[in-house]
C-alpha cells in the first residue's frame, strides 16, 4: 500500500465516521471537529486499530507519518478509556520511536504501555513488549537490563504456553549471557532451549542453538563439545542456506576458526576463516568485519606482523567497524601491538592513543548512560502525574463543552478536515527537522567540548613531567657533574705548590685550564639553577622575577621595563608561583624568538583575589582575531598553564604594531 492509498483510507475512514455522526444526530452544531469528537463514535476503535497498524507498516518507508498516525492513536485510545487499545498504541510509538533512535523516549512509551498490559493480564502481549525493551536495552549497551526482560518475556511465554517463542526468548537470554561472559547462566538458558527445540521438532531453532552452545563453549575452552555443537550447526545450515541460515553458517565457521586457533592448530583456523569471510560476504553481511580482525590475530599469534598489519588495517577501513565499538577497540590496541613488533613507534603511539581515547568515551557513555535511566524514571513520573492532570482537565472540559454542528455540506467539511490533517503534518514534519538539526548541532558541540577538555588534560600531564624533569635534571647536574667539577678543582688546586717547578709554557696552560674549569662550573651552577628556579623556591616570586630580569638584561640587548611592587613579599600557593614564572618566562621567550623587539613591558599586578599580568612588546606583530583558536607550541602552552590555573588569556596584535598579552589567575595565598 503506498502513501496515497494510505491517506485515502484515512479520508475514508474519517467520512464514515462523519456520514454515522450525521446520522446519529443532526442537531448537534460545531464549529471544530476534534480527537474527543471523533471517540466518542463506536467507529474510533477501527481508526484507533488502522492508525496503529498503518504506523507499523511506514515506520521505516515515512518515520514522520509513522509518529504522527501512533501519536493519534494514542490521544483515540485514552479518549475511549480502552486499557488494552492505549497499550497497543504506546508499544506502537515506542517502537517507532527506537527506528528513528530517539531511544530514551521509546523506553518511557515503552514502559507505560507495559505497566497498561499487566492491567489487561495478556501473557502474549506482555512477552511481545517485554521482549521489545529487551531490544532497545540491549541496543543501548544497557546489558543488564536486557537480560531482565528477556527473561520476563520468556516467564510470559511459559505462561502463554508458546513453546517458540519460548525457545526464542531463550535464545536471547543465552547470547546475551555469552556476551556478558555469564557462562554458566547461558550454558543452562541454552541447553533448556535445546531441548524444547528437539521435543518441538524445530530443527532450525535447534541449529541456530548449537550454534551459540559451541561459541559458549570456546569460550569455555570446552573443545571437544564447542567441535560437536558448531559441527551440527554446520550440518543444518549447509543443507538449508536460505535466507539468515547463510549468515548462521559463516559464523560457525568463524567459530570452528577461533576453536582452532586456541588450540594452536593455525593452518585450519586460517581454512576456517577463510570459509567464514567467503560466506558472510555471500550473504552480504557486515559481520565480515570479525574475521578480518581475527585472521589478524592469528596472523600475530604467527609472529607474521605484516600480514597482521593487512587484515588488522583491512578491518579498520571496513564501513561497518564502528557499529560495534569493542571491535573499533580491538582494532586499535592490536594495531598499536603490531606497528610496536614492527619498530614503528609513532604510529604504535598513534593507535595506543586512539584506543585510550576510545576507552574514555566507553566510560563516559556509561556515566551518561545511568544519567539518562535517572532522567527516564524522573521523566516517567512527571508524565504519569501530568496524564492525570489532562485526563481531570478532559473531564472538566467536556462536563463544560457544549456541541455543535455546523450545517454545511459533507464535501466541504471534509475539504476542510483534508486541510487541517495537512497542514498539521507539515506543520509537524517541519519540527522534526529543526529538531534533528539543533541536536546534531549540539552533539558536534559536545564532541569539540570533548576533545578539547582531553587536549588539555594531556597538555597538562605533560607540562608536570616537563617540571619534574627539570628538578631531576638540576639535581642530578648539581650532584654528580657539579660534584666532578670541584673534584677537579681540588686536583688543580693540589698542584699550586708545585708551580714553580712548572715551566713557563705549563703554567699558562694551567692557567686556562683553571679558567675554563671556573666558567665550566659557574655554567653548570647558571644552568642547575634555571631549571630549578631555586630562587623561586627559597624566595618565592619577586626574587625569582628579580633573577629573571637580570638575566635576560645580561644575555639580550632589549630594553626590560619590569614592575611587580605590588607583589612585595608575599608568598603565594607553590602551583600559582610555579606556573606564573614560568608563563613569564615562556612569554619572555616567545618575544625573544618570534616579535623581533628592542623594547618590553611587563608588569604584575597582586590583588587578594587574583593575580594580573600584562606583557607589551613594540615587535612585528602578527595576525590575530580576539577568540580564534592560538597557533604556536610556545603560545599553546602559555594557555594550557593558564587554564591549569583556571585562568583566563587575552591576545592583541596587528602586523606592524608589536603584540600585548594579558593573564588573569584566581588567586589562592600560602
Amino acid at each position: 500500500m503506498n502513501s496515497y492509498q494510505k491517506y485515502i483510507l484515512l479520508f475514508t475512514l474519517a467520512f464514515a465516521f462523519l456520514s454515522t455522526a450525521l446520522g446519529q444526530n443532526a442537531s448537534i452544531y460545531s464549529p471544530k471537529i476534534s480527537i474527543e469528537d471523533i471517540a466518542s463514535t463506536e467507529l474510533s476503535v477501527s481508526i484507533a486499530e488502522t492508525f496503529i497498524n498503518e504506523s507499523g507498516s511506514l515506520t521505516y518507508e515515512n518515520p514522520d507519518s509513522a509518529l504522527l498516525l501512533a501519536n493519534k492513536a494514542v490521544l483515540i485510545a485514552q479518549n475511549l478509556e480502552r486499557t488494552d487499545l492505549e497499550a497497543d498504541a504506546f508499544r506502537r510509538l515506542g517502537l517507532v520511536l527506537f527506528a528513528n533512535d530517539e531511544f530514551n523516549s521509546a523506553i518511557h512509551y515503552l514502559h507505560r504501555g507495559a505497566d497498561l498490559y499487566v492491567d489487561t493480564h495478556s501473557p502474549k502481549d506482555l512477552r511481545r513488549i517485554y521482549n521489545n525493551l529487551g531490544v532497545v536495552y540491549e541496543y543501548m549497551g544497557d546489558k543488564q537490563q536486557a537480560l531482565s526482560y528477556y527473561f520476563k518475556s520468556l516467564e510470559q511465554a511459559e505462561v502463554e504456553g508458546n513453546t517458540q517463542k519460548q525457545i526464542s526468548a531463550i535464545s536471547n537470554l543465552g547470547d546475551l549471557s555469552i556476551r556478558t561472559q555469564q557462562f554458566e547462566s547461558s550454558d543452562e538458558f541454552l541447553n533448556k532451549g535445546l531441548s524444547l527445540a528437539k521435543e518441538s521438532k524445530d530443527e532450525a531453532l535447534a541449529a541456530r542453538i548449537h550454534m551459540q552452545l559451541g561459541m559458549l563453549y570456546v569460550n569455555t575452552k570446552s573443545f571437544k563439545q564447542a567441535q560437536e555443537n558448531l559441527e551440527e550447526a554446520i550440518a543444518y545450515f549447509s543443507e538449508h542456506p536460505e535466507g539468515e541460515n547463510l549468515s548462521h553458517l559463516a559464523h560457525s565457521y568463524n567459530g570452528l576458526g577461533i576453536l582452532a586457533e586456541k588450540q594452536l592448530k593455525f593452518a585450519e583456523a586460517r581454512t576456517q576463516y577463510n570459509k567464514s569471510l567467503e560466506l558472510y560476504k555471500e550473504a552480504e553481511s557486515t559481520e565480515d568485519v570479525v574475521v578480518y580482525i581475527n585472521l589478524g590475530s592469528l596472523a600475530q599469534s604467527e609472529k607474521k606482523y605484516s600480514q597482521a598489519l593487512k587484515f588488522y588495517q583491512t578491518a579498520l577501513e571496513h564501513p561497518y567497524v564502528d557499529e560495534n565499538i569493542i571491535n573499533l577497540k580491538n582494532v586499535y590496541w592490536n594495531l598499536s601491538l603490531v606497528h610496536g613488533q614492527l619498530n614503528n613507534i609513532a604510529k604504535a603511539y598513534e593507535y595506543q592513543n586512539a584506543y585510550a581515547v576510545l576507552s574514555d568515551s566507553i566510560h563516559e557513555a556509561e556515566i551518561r548512560e545511568t544519567a539518562s535511566r535517572a532522567e527516564l524514571l524522573y521523566n516517567k513520573a512527571r508524565s504519569e502525574r501530568k496524564e492525570e492532570a489532562s485526563k481531570l482537565e478532559l473531564e472538566r472540559q467536556k462536563t463544560l463543552s457544549n456541541y455543535y454542528l455546523m450545517a454545511g455540506s459533507i464535501a466541504g467539511l471534509l475539504a476542510l478536515i483534508f486541510f487541517l490533517f495537512m497542514r498539521n503534518y507539515r506543520q509537524r514534519k517541519e519540527a522534526l527537522k529543526k529538531e534533528l538539526v539543533m541536536k546534531e548541532e549540539s552533539n558536534k558541540m559536545m564532541l569539540v567540548e570533548m576533545l578539547r577538555d582531553h587536549e588539555v588534560e594531556t597538555l597538562n600531564a605533560m607540562l608536570d613531567g616537563q617540571e619534574n624533569e627539570r628538578k631531576r635534571i638540576a639535581r642530578d647536574l648539581h650532584d654528580s657533574l657539579g660534584g666532578t667539577l670541584a673534584a677537579v678543582q681540588m686536583t688543580l688546586a693540589s698542584l699550586e705548590r708545585k708551580l714553580p717547578e712548572i715551566p713557563e709554557a705549563a703554567k699558562k696552560t694551567y692557567d686556562k685550564a683553571e679558567y675554563l674549569l671556573d666558567q665550566a662550573y659557574q655554567q653548570m651552577r647558571g644552568i642547575s639553577h634555571n631549571l630549578a628556579d631555586l630562587s623561586l623556591k627559597d624566595g618565592g616570586l619577586s626574587p625569582a622575577l628579580a633573577q629573571l630580569k637580570e638575566t635576560l638584561s645580561e644575555n639580550t640587548n632589549l630594553d626590560i621595563h619590569m614592575n611587580y611592587a605590588s607583589l612585595g613579599g608575599r608568598r603565594l600557593d607553590s602551583n600559582v608561583e610555579q606556573h606564573s614564572y614560568r608563563i613569564t618566562q615562556e612569554l619572555f621567550q616567545n618575544i625573544i624568538k618570534h616579535a623581533e623587539a628592542s623594547f618590553i613591558e611587563y608588569e604584575l599586578n597582586y590583588s587578594p583575589v587574583k593575580l594580573h599580568i600584562s606583557i607589551k612588546d613594540d615587535g612585528k606583530g602578527f595576525e590575530y582575531e580576539p577568540g580564534s583558536k592560538v597557533a604556536g607550541i610556545g603560545l599553546n602552552n602559555i594557555l594550557t598553564r593558564v587554564r591549569q590555573l583556571d585562568g583566563e588569556m587575552e591576545i592583541q596584535s596587528k602586523p606592524g604594531e608589536g603584540t600585548t598579552i594579558e593573564v588573569d589567575i584566581p588567586l589562592v595565598l600560602s
